[in-house]
């Protein structure tokens, strides 16, 4: 991930994110807890969404595979989603 020559170095990452070089260097050794805040600021310095922090190692899974699907693929499976929410919803199930 980091393979970005000015994210390689907290200096680097420090200059792309805005978080302090203390800041980073605390929560790399588990002496800060990362706030929403700081996920805010670090999330895009990486090309992602805060939101992919805060996501269970399956859902990170799902949404990886889902990224590599076919246009037409996803369509066909959001399309599947809809139908199964409907029916579920329909059948008084609880849906999540």
């Amino acid at each position: 991930m980091l393979d970005n020559k000015p994210l390689s170095t907290h200096q680097g990452l420090e200059r792309a994110s805005g978080v302090s070089r203390s800041s980073i260097q605390r929560i790399l050794q588990c002496k800060q807890n990362v706030t929403l805040h700081l996920i805010e600021k670090l999330a895009p310095t990486f090309g992602i969404r805060p939101s992919y922090f805060l996501l269970e190692s399956a859902e990170i899974e799902l949404l990886n595979l889902f990224k590599d699907l076919l246009a037409e693929e996803k369509s066909k499976f959001l399309r599947q989603l809809a139908d199964s929410v409907l029916e579920a919803k329909n059948s008084g199930s609880n849906v999540e």
